[in-house]
């Protein structure tokens, strides 16, 4: 019942920063990352089969209001976390925001298994230690501020140029039609 991936509309630019630098071992051959572009989520969504690559996300990583975190096993993802801005959120990063868990899910949004959880307590302990470098800058790269600023107001809302957005929305329209 989903749209094909070629037909999914996504903002192609905008990056920002993120929560860690490089990716995290969590023993064994788990690890976890921090994602930083709309690719990456796009990636990351298409790979368990989730929505965290249709769109929202990134608007909210850009705005500085979350961080998207995949868990791995043997370098493919596992399961996603959303962390959000929360006055009682258990990770506090050097800059004293409060980070909560706003949504973990695995693939087809199930809950994750028993040893993708423990992965995440894994990474909570190392946090717990101040063994997690956190950057202390949240939001929009720079680059993607000067990317931006050059966009036309159609780009700007649908992540596509004008004609592309025309020709994308007539190709949804006919696969919903023929369906």
């Amino acid at each position: 019942n989903r749209m094909p991936l070629e037909l999914r509309p996504y903002k192609a630019f905008g990056s920002w920063h993120p929560l860690f630098e490089g990716e995290i071992s969590l023993g064994g051959s788990s690890s976890i990352r921090a994602l930083t572009n709309a690719e990456e989520l796009r990636a990351e969504g298409d790979a368990l089969r989730h929505c965290v690559g249709n769109g929202g996300y990134g608007a909210a990583c850009q705005a500085g209001d979350a961080h998207i975190l995949s868990l791995r096993k043997d370098g493919e993802p596992v399961a996603t976390v959303e962390l959000g801005v929360s006055e009682n959120g258990t990770i506090v990063t050097s800059d004293e925001r409060h980070w909560g868990v706003k949504q973990f899910r695995a693939a087809d949004n199930a809950t994750p298994d028993g040893q993708t959880q423990s992965s995440w307590g894994r990474f909570c302990r190392l946090v717990q230690e101040n063994k997690v470098p956190f950057t202390q800058t949240h939001g929009r790269t720079k680059e993607s501020k000067r990317l931006e600023a050059k966009l036309t107001p159609v780009t700007a809302v649908t992540g596509f140029e004008l004609e592309v957005a025309r020709e994308t929305a007539a190709k949804i329209l006919e696969h919903y039609r023929n369906r």
